[in-house]
C-alpha cells in the first residue's frame, strides 16, 4: 500500500480526472447517504441545496450527479415495499444495526436518535453507554461490525469542472465512472464530545475500514486496471460534525495498517493545503499500528508519500518497517470478514440506462436499512413542487463539451441534472 497526502481544492475535479477512472471515493454524508445542511431538512426538499454547499460531500455528490438523483428519489429503502425514494418517514438509516444492538424498545432509554441522517445525542444517557462498553468490551467490536455504509458502484461522473455558478460537463463520449462509499460520523455538539468518546471513534473506525475494504473489492472486480487501485479518503466527522481530530487520525491510520498488504494507492485528501501537523500524526500512527501488527507476526509495509494527485506522488519518506513478501490471496478472507459493512449488503438496487450514451451503471448498496416511523400512507410522497422557483440557463457547447450556467441561489438542481442528462443522451 502507498499512502499519499495530497492537497485538494475541489474534489469534483478529482472525480473527472482520467487517473481516477474506477477509483473509490469516500464521501462524507449523513446516515441516510444524503447531504442535508441541517437535521430539519427532509428528502422531499430535493437536492437543490447541494450546489450551495462547498464541503466535500456535496462536491462528490455533484460530480456524480446521476447517483445523487438516484439516492434521493429512486433508491428502494424497504425491499418489502413497492415505494421508491427517500421521504421524511422513509429513510435509510445506516446506524440501524448499531441501534438494535444497543437500544431497547423504550425510546426514553436511547443514547441518541437519528433525524434526517443526523444524530441527536442524549447527553445524560451517554455515561450509561460508556459503562456498558466498559463492562462488556466485546460490544465495541460488535458496534464496528454492525455499522453500515452506502456503496454506489460504477456511478457516472458528469461534470469536469466548475467556475462559480458555471458547471462544465464532460464530453458526451466520456465514460468516466467511479465508486463512492457514503460514510457518516456521529454529529456532535461541543457539549457532548467528551461523553461521546465511548462510541464516536468506533463509528469512524468502521467507516474507514469499510471504505478501504470496498476499494479492494472494487479493484479486484476491475482487475486492478485503470484507476481502480486508487482510493480517496477524507476527514469524516471533522468540521461541523465536531469529532475530535485524534479520533479521525487514528481511524485512518488503523485502516491503512489493517489492509497494508494490498497494492492500493490511498490518497488522504487535505483541503486546499496539506496540514503538516495532521500528516505527521497520521504517519506516526500508521507506524505504531504496523509495529504492533509486526509484534503479532504480521509483516506489512506502507509507503508514505506527499504529492500532487494530478501528476502522481513524489516520494518523500517511508515510515513503515521492512516488509516480507505477502501473497495477495492470503488476506482476502480476513479482509472480507473484517469488512462486513460492505460484504453483507441487504439491499442492492440497480438503475440502468439513466445516464445516457455512456452506459454508466448506478448502484446503491446499504445494509440493515431501517424504515423510520414507516407507514403505508403515501401522502408524504406527494410533494408540491409548484412553489419551486427554479432557473436553469442555456445548455450548449464549449470547445466540444456542454456546460450549464445557473443562478446558484435560485437553482433547482434536479432540473439542472435533467438537462445535463439530456445533453449526454442527445446525438
Amino acid at each position: 500500500m502507498e499512502v499519499i497526502h495530497t492537497a485538494v481544492s475541489d474534489v469534483l475535479l478529482m472525480h473527472a480526472h482520467p487517473n481516477f477512472h474506477l477509483a473509490t471515493f469516500q464521501v462524507a454524508s449523513q446516515f441516510n447517504c444524503l447531504e442535508f445542511p441541517s437535521y430539519d431538512v427532509i428528502p422531499e426538499e430535493g437536492i437543490k441545496y447541494y450546489i450551495d454547499d462547498p464541503t466535500q460531500g456535496p462536491a462528490c455528490s455533484l460530480a456524480a450527479a446521476p447517483g445523487t438523483l438516484f439516492r434521493n428519489y429512486f433508491v428502494q429503502v424497504d425491499p418489502a415495499s413497492p415505494n421508491v425514494g427517500q421521504r421524511q418517514r422513509r429513510q435509510i438509516n445506516n446506524l440501524a444495526g448499531v441501534e438494535r444492538l444497543l437500544h431497547t424498545s423504550d425510546p426514553k432509554t436511547w443514547f441518541w436518535r437519528v433525524s434526517n441522517g443526523y444524530t441527536i445525542m442524549k447527553r445524560k444517557r451517554l455515561p450509561k453507554l460508556a459503562q456498558i462498553l466498559e463492562e462488556e468490551p466485546q460490544r465495541r467490536e460488535q458496534i464496528v461490525e454492525h455499522l453500515r455504509v452506502g456503496v454506489q458502484l460504477g456511478t457516472q461522473v458528469v461534470f469536469r469542472s466548475r467556475n462559480g455558478d458555471t458547471f462544465h460537463l464532460l464530453p458526451r463520449t466520456s465514460k468516466q465512472l467511479v465508486n463512492q462509499v457514503f460514510c457518516s460520523a456521529m454529529s456532535l455538539h461541543p457539549d457532548v464530545v467528551h461523553d461521546a468518546s465511548c462510541i464516536a471513534p468506533l463509528v469512524l473506525r468502521a467507516c474507514y475500514e469499510a471504505t478501504i475494504a470496498q476499494a479492494i473489492l472494487a479493484a479486484q472486480r476491475n482487475n486492478w486496471e485503470h484507476g481502480a487501485a486508487n482510493v480517496v479518503l477524507t476527514f469524516v466527522g471533522g468540521g461541523a460534525f465536531g469529532n475530535d481530530i485524534e479520533w479521525i487520525v487514528d481511524a485512518i491510520a488503523r485502516a491503512c495498517a489493517t489492509f497494508a498488504a494490498f497494492p492500493l494507492k490511498v490518497y488522504v485528501a487535505h483541503y486546499r493545503a496539506i496540514d503538516f501537523g495532521i500528516e505527521a500524526m497520521i504517519n506516526s500512527r500508521i507506524d505504531a499500528y504496523l509495529q504492533q501488527n509486526a509484534s503479532h507476526g504480521e509483516h506489512k509495509c506502507v509507503h508514505i508519500t506527499r504529492g500532487d494527485w494530478q501528476d502522481g506522488p513524489v516520494a518523500r519518506t517511508s515510515s513503515a518497517p521492512e516488509a516480507t513478501s505477502t501473497a495477495f490471496a492470503t488476506d482476502v478472507a480476513p479482509m472480507v470478514t473484517a469488512a462486513r459493512a460492505v460484504d453483507d449488503l441487504a439491499i442492492s438496487t440497480t438503475s440502468s440506462g439513466s445516464t445516457g450514451r455512456s452506459g454508466g451503471r448506478t448502484v446503491l448498496k446499504v445494509t440493515d436499512s431501517h424504515v423510520m416511523d414507516d407507514d403505508d400512507d403515501d401522502d408524504d410522497d406527494d410533494h408540491d413542487d409548484d412553489d419551486d422557483r427554479d432557473h436553469v440557463g442555456d445548455v450548449g457547447d464549449d470547445d466540444g463539451t456542454a456546460f450549464i450556467h445557473t443562478d446558484a441561489k435560485r437553482a433547482n438542481l434536479c432540473a439542472m441534472l435533467a438537462m445535463a442528462l439530456m445533453a449526454f443522451s442527445s446525438e
